[in-house]
């Protein structure tokens, strides 16, 4: 009798575990998702994994730098999170900071030395895509390679013609990207401005080769 009250007890005991657990981690996600960072700190002390993801499976470091939430960040970094770990489709924080042009998010990774040369998009690629004028400044000045590649071989410049934002070009530009490098399609940032008849754009590239020559 007293083995079957020992079990049970301890089998009440379990499930009580597993439903405070259960809480625990729903409440560190909507601290996360709704920028408390005080509660995001406690639950941390209370042994919330910090690389824990949300049950869409993104990591929360990934949601609150998309929010550009800075203190959660801060926490959740201090924590432990890994500041490089990759999403289901291989985003890193610091892209989806760059990507919504959140600057201080970005400024603060990569004081924190989140990667951003690598093989694939990386975070200069995702804020050209938008246009993030500041965050390109910020990792032009950390050294992000100007010409990087996506998989299909497009460069920043080529995602800013695509957006049409001409002073991203021009940055770009600036910085020296090459106007003339081909994706996998034989397009180049030259081309796609032409097809897209932005004739700003077009004459600001031209100008640029040009001055090459």
């Amino acid at each position: 009798m007293r083995l079957l009250a020992h079990l049970a007890a301890f089998g009440l005991l379990a499930l009580a575990a597993g439903t405070a657990s259960a809480a625990a981690y729903e409440d560190f996600i909507q601290a996360v998702k709704n920028n408390r960072p005080g509660e995001v700190v406690a639950l941390l002390k209370r042994g919330m994994d910090p690389n824990t993801v949300d049950p869409k499976g993104q990591p929360v470091l990934h949601i609150c730098a998309f929010e550009g939430d800075l203190d959660v960040v801060k926490a959740l970094v201090a924590a432990g999170a890994d500041i490089d770990k990759r999403n289901a489709v291989k985003e890193t924080p610091i892209m989806l900071a760059a990507l919504q042009g959140h600057v201080k998010v970005v400024d603060f990774l990569l004081s924190k030395e989140a990667q951003i040369n690598h093989p694939g998009w990386t975070p200069l690629l995702y804020a050209a895509t938008n246009g993030r004028n500041d965050v390109i400044k910020i990792l032009i000045e950390n050294h992000a390679y100007i010409d990087s590649s996506s998989p299909n071989g497009t460069t920043p410049l080529m995602m800013a013609v695509r957006g049409g934002f001409r002073e991203t070009v021009q940055l770009l530009l600036d910085e020296d990207a090459d106007p003339l490098i081909k994706n996998e399609a034989g397009d180049t940032a030259l081309s796609w401005a032409e097809i897209a008849k932005q004739t700003d754009i077009v004459q600001t590239i031209r100008a640029k080769i040009n001055s090459k020559k």
